[in-house]
């Protein structure tokens, strides 16, 4: 990565251009992945912190960004249509509205976290399949690189 990245900002200077800081060119690796099981346990709470408008009015519209947001994220993981949860809060406040949403999203990460959890518990099974689609991929990409590498006049086998 670093040779990419000093590559990047050789080439950079050599068109006159101001040498910009490496970090902000390439972001560095993340050496920590998060949990997918650990946002389940905090979503109720990252819902219920969640920006709503002024009024009280449960409608997506441009002035109401975020009862619109809300509303979103229940209509594409619940399937239901606006309207139809724009009539379901009718006399209900926000505080029903991040609730609903908070459990939607819970329910929606379930089989996720199920997989997830399946995965990880068997290291074996997930570096089989990690190398599976490894060898998918070359079987992809290396008929596409020696094309290139034919066209731009470069010699050599793609391995």
């Amino acid at each position: 990565m670093d040779d990419a990245r000093q590559a990047f900002v050789v080439g950079h200077d050599r068109r006159g251009h101001k040498k910009p800081h490496a970090r902000r060119l390439v972001p560095a690796v993340v050496k920590h992945q998060p949990r997918i099981e650990a946002s389940a346990d905090k979503s109720p709470r990252r819902f219920k912190r969640a920006v709503t408008d002024s009024g009280s009015e449960i409608v997506a519209r441009p002035d109401k960004p975020g009862v619109s947001n809300l509303l979103d994220i229940l209509s594409a993981v619940s399937g239901s249509d606006l309207g139809t949860l724009e009539d379901g809060y009718t006399g209900k406040g926000y505080g029903a509205l991040k609730v609903d949403v908070a459990e939607a999203v819970i329910e929606g990460l379930r089989p996720i976290q199920a997989r997830y959890a399946e995965l990880d518990a068997d290291r074996g099974e997930l570096a089989r399949m990690l190398d599976r689609g490894a060898e998918r991929a070359r079987e992809i990409a290396n008929p596409v690189l020696a094309e290139v590498r034919e066209r731009v006049g470069l010699v050599g086998s793609v391995s």
